[in-house]
């Protein structure tokens, strides 16, 4: 762990805070700091035009100092010099030759005529020759001056291409600094609190609960559990109006439907009344220990909020027949149609009527859970009627609000096998194959039995316990129908 000293440039404290994370947050006013390679975004009002100002002052900067540091080791620009080859070569031809004409043509030369005249050819062919010499070096010269001066040229043009990039890096930086939205999810303590105090955890999902922690006691009690509206932008305010998805039985447990929350200077404010006295709590950023909170907290689904569609239990199929003894035997097939909500102690209603519509039975029968987008089958025996029944009617009821269930908040379950069932002349036997990876403590086993006319003739069913992850669990139930059976449909639930 790498930490760096930085400062808070909303409140300016000095803080000492790990590099390798993605962000972090003042202890002193709560401000957001989000940490990349290259720059460190602030969470603070206004932040957005003063760092994009001070973002671009520092890159011109930059930019100055690399075209000055560039202007200052580049090669001096030479002054264009004149082409002065024609004086050049006329100072050469009349002021070098005219004393050596006057040595060779002087009286006291002892050379005859033709030896000077010859003298006199060779020296001015000998001074045309260095003229014509000269004057080919110079333009060649002068291009060379002009090369280099279009060379500093060049390199001074590519400035500008530079100085676009870093307008680009400029604009990239000043993207990169914009402030990010206020993000409250975390841990949340009392300020300033006793033995007794409360905590929050806002959860990234978009919901808060809220809980105490009494003294002595550090089981946190549920007070709410609701919705969480995250700002989209930056700000030092914030407010959000919580509507409760809490449907526990909670001791400590607020009531009320709707929940006022408010951000302000790093602190999370909302009221809490008790006995009829309220009190404004403060919570602040801090750990707490979140492994003791109830399932039911974030688990329990309140089906009137707007947050929560809940569908209705579905019978998709049932049968029913009346055995020798007086008796109605059924099965009937639950589904659930919701695809995150689990019904905990699912119910539905029998009931049985004659051909005059007259009422000849009736019970209600409750399950063990239907799990989001499950079929549960169940069957068993009802109660005694004195005639068969013209029908038997199946409903499903409507569960309350504490008997559902978030789907992610309870273990993954895979629906449970029957394999090898078979239906002997007084008994029934199969294996349940559990391919969970956790055991169970009891199954409830049922089959279903026809004739061979697809009648149903029989439902029998059995409990086995210690249903080990990954492994088959034998299980034998006694047969009590006298007719043949041609045909057996088996199920398991967790029971």
């Amino acid at each position: 762990m790498k930490l760096v000293d930085t400062t808070c440039p909303k409140c300016g404290a000095n803080l000492r805070i790990d590099a390798d994370r993605e962000k972090v947050f003042c202890e002193y006013c709560g401000a957001q700091v989000l940490i990349d390679n290259e720059v460190q975004h602030i969470q603070y009002d206004n932040v957005e035009q003063a760092g994009y100002e001070f973002e671009k002052g520092r890159q011109r900067a930059k930019k100055e100092a690399s075209m000055q540091n560039q202007s200052n080791n580049a090669p001096a620009t030479p002054p264009k010099e004149k082409n002065n080859t024609l004086l050049w070569v006329l100072g050469w031809i009349f002021f070098f030759p005219a004393p050596v004409m006057v040595l060779i043509w002087r009286k006291k030369n002892t050379w005859d005529v033709k030896m000077k005249l010859l003298v006199t050819a060779v020296f001015w062919i000998a001074i045309f020759a260095i003229g014509s010499i000269g004057n080919k070096q110079s333009p060649e010269t002068t291009q060379t001056k002009d090369t280099t001066a279009v060379t500093v040229a060049e390199n001074t043009d590519t400035a500008p291409v530079d100085t676009g990039k870093n307008e680009n890096k400029e604009q990239t930086t000043a993207t990169e600094i914009k402030e990010a939205a206020l993000d409250h999810t975390g841990l949340w303590v009392q300020k300033d609190r006793n033995e007794s105090y409360m905590t929050a955890i806002i959860k990234e999902e978009g919901r808060i609960g809220v809980f105490f922690i009494l003294e002595g006691d550090d089981t946190p009690y549920t007070y709410w559990v609701g919705t969480y509206d995250a700002p989209t932008e930056a700000t030092d305010k914030y407010s959000w109006t919580s509507e409760s998805t809490y449907a526990g039985n909670g001791i400590l447990a607020s009531s009320d439907d709707n929940k006022e929350f408010l951000y302000e200077k790093g602190e999370i404010k909302y009221t809490v009344t008790i006995q009829g006295e309220s009190k404004e709590i403060s919570l602040v950023r801090e750990d707490w220990d979140t492994s003791k909170i109830p399932d039911s907290a974030f688990g329990s689904v309140k089906m009137n909020s707007s947050t929560t569609e809940f569908k209705s239990l579905e019978v998709t199929e049932s049968d029913w027949y009346v055995s020798k003894s007086g008796y109605l035997h059924y099965y009937v097939k639950l589904y659930n149609p919701n695809k995150d909500i689990a019904v905990e102690f699912p119910s539905y209603r029998i009931t049985a009527r004659d051909k005059d519509g007259a009422l000849i039975g009736t019970d209600d029968m409750v399950l063990s859970l239907i799990h989001a987008d499950d079929v549960f089958v169940f069957g068993s025996q009802a109660f005694s009627v004195d005639e068969t029944p013209a029908t038997v009617e199946f409903e499903p009821l409507e569960p309350k609000d504490y008997n559902l269930k978030t789907e992610n908040s309870l273990e993954e379950y895979k629906q449970l096998e029957v394999v090898n069932g078979a239906a002997k002349s007084d008994k029934i036997v199969g294996e349940v194959y559990n391919p969970n990876n956790y055991d169970l403590d009891q199954v409830r086993v049922m089959a279903v039995c026809r004739n061979a006319d697809g009648e149903l003739i029989a439902i029998e069913s059995t409990f086995i316990k210690d249903v080990k992850a990954g492994g088959n669990t034998p299980f034998s139930m006694s047969m009590y129908s006298t007719g043949n059976v041609a045909s057996a449909e088996f199920y398991a639930n967790q029971w």
